[in-house]
């Protein structure tokens, strides 16, 4: 088959990328033709290796139809004379967000002959406002079981459009990250920016008397907020920022555990690669990290009361809780091996097709 994996603007440096790469490196290992289309070129070459598309005419120096045309005329135009002149896919994979199902069938329209459109979100529902544009698809992906539970409701419940769950890739063809020989070291990885909660880490690890020291991976907007919450909080001289790094965990000669404080997460990619490195996490109860840690391999906190997180990094740093093995860690996300995520992506294009044919 030919697939299409469809999206708005990705620039090359987070977990999206990832998934959407191997995803599709992964299908043309199998046979199938592979395109990716975005609106216009990425400052890094994250594609490498598959051919990347951009669909928007004004990203090639063209020029609207009319003064004022919307984003989403102008971009399903786009796509349109993409599959006019290359062909139309098979499988549109309409990724990101719940607007580009809409793109989707703007361009590729209905009937019998049209690509099967499966929407592929990289976040929970609740993130994206309005979810309407989603009931363009046929059917939905689901990269954890509360994203599924959610897509369910968003669509009608059993009697909408299926939803399949997929998860998401995660390689396992990574070295082990050794353990600390004296304190505790923790890290978190990701964008400092409001819903990643990096606030009530600092405030509170701050509270930890046993010796342990942080080490944070990522940029974003807070970042020197972020700094000085650290310097008022005393600890400034424990935490090391190491900013944004594309392979963090080739940097870290040890981690005692991935901290992971967010309000929300659909997946949860920075636990799901600490795991594969053997390092346990310890998570609120996000969405995704309840999914991966539901066996094992770390711990999760409620995240509503002051000293909840506190007290799990007490325990650690002091020696009191003793940390799962890295093949218990391992564990965890045997099921998330790229290919089987793409075994059930394929599974769930073949059922959408039968069942889009039924209509």
């Amino acid at each position: 088959m030919n697939w299409d994996i469809v999206l708005g603007m990705a620039l090359g440096q987070g977990g999206l990328e990832r998934v959407v790469a191997t995803v599709g490196r992964t299908l043309r290992r199998r046979g199938h033709g592979v395109r990716i289309l975005q609106a216009g070129p990425s400052p890094y070459p994250w594609a490498q290796g598959l051919p990347l598309v951009h669909y928007d005419p004004l990203a090639g120096g063209g020029a609207p139809r009319y003064a004022g045309e919307p984003d989403v005329l102008r971009w399903a135009h786009g796509y349109r004379a993409i599959c006019d002149t290359g062909g139309p896919p098979d499988v549109i994979l309409a990724t990101h967000t719940p607007f580009f199902s809409l793109i989707a069938r703007l361009a590729a329209g209905i009937g019998p002959h049209a690509p099967v459109i499966l929407s592929w979100i990289h976040g929970p529902p609740s993130a994206y406002g309005d979810l309407s544009p989603l009931r363009c698809a046929d059917a939905h992906l689901a990269i954890s079981r509360s994203v599924e539970d959610r897509l369910r409701a968003a669509d009608g419940g059993e009697v909408g459009r299926p939803v399949f769950y997929v998860g998401n890739p995660v390689s396992l063809a990574v070295p082990p990250v050794g353990r600390p020989r004296a304190g505790a070291h923790f890290v978190f990885m990701g964008r400092i920016s409001p819903e990643k909660r990096l606030d009530r880490l600092l405030e509170e690890i701050a509270r930890v008397q046993a010796p342990w020291r942080l080490s944070i991976y990522g940029e974003g907007p807070l970042k020197e907020e972020m700094q000085a919450l650290a310097a008022s909080l005393g600890i400034a001289h424990r935490v090391a920022w190491h900013g944004w790094r594309r392979d963090p965990f080739a940097a870290l000669a040890d981690a005692t555990a991935l901290l992971l404080t967010s309000e929300y997460e659909g997946f949860g990619s920075a636990a799901a690669e600490a795991l594969a490195h053997g390092v346990p996490v310890i998570s609120s109860r996000s969405g995704g990290p309840e999914e991966l840690l539901r066996d094992g391999g770390g711990w999760l906190y409620p995240g509503h009361e002051a000293g909840e997180l506190a007290a799990i990094l007490e325990g650690i740093a002091a020696g009191r809780l003793p940390l799962p093995t890295q093949e218990e860690c391992r564990r965890q996300v045997r099921s998330y091996a790229p290919g089987l995520v793409v075994d059930r992506i394929e599974a769930a294009a073949l059922s959408a097709r039968a069942v889009a044919a039924m209509r």
